[in-house]
């Protein structure tokens, strides 16, 4: 049935996908890789996919051509300044963010705020 909608209509539902589960849109189909390679994707950060590993993080990101930043929070995890070279080599016109907190505190808003915006995607078609 999903095979039968339109693109333009697919790229409409998937504006509305939660952000855990936009790794997953790419692997469903070849049309569902297609458009996904055509978002726009405002901002994408590492730490809303704790599941992964920076590298399956930078491989599932390179599904979406269209990224405009990439935040990778390194603290406590492998990531390293070698990660956000070859992010930048892979992503041209997206800004690299690589981040660590140390303070606690500011570690714990942050996990705060990424929690409250799962509820909403980070997607904005054009």
């Amino acid at each position: 049935m999903a095979d039968e909608l339109p693109q333009e209509v697919l790229r409409i539902i998937f504006k509305f996908v939660n952000p855990d589960s936009l790794f997953t849109l790419p692997k469903v189909c070849r049309k569902w890789r297609n458009i996904c390679e055509t978002l726009h994707i405002q901002m994408i950060q590492w730490k809303d996919y704790d599941r992964l590993s920076i590298d399956q993080f930078i491989s599932m990101c390179q599904r979406f051509k269209n990224i405009k930043v990439i935040k990778l929070n390194i603290s406590n995890r492998e990531c390293n300044n070698s990660h956000k070279l070859l992010l930048e080599k892979k992503f041209k016109k997206a800004k690299i963010e690589l981040y660590k907190s140390d303070n606690p505190l500011i570690e714990f808003a942050d996990n705060l705020l990424m929690h409250y915006s799962k509820i909403h995607t980070n997607l904005f078609i054009h």
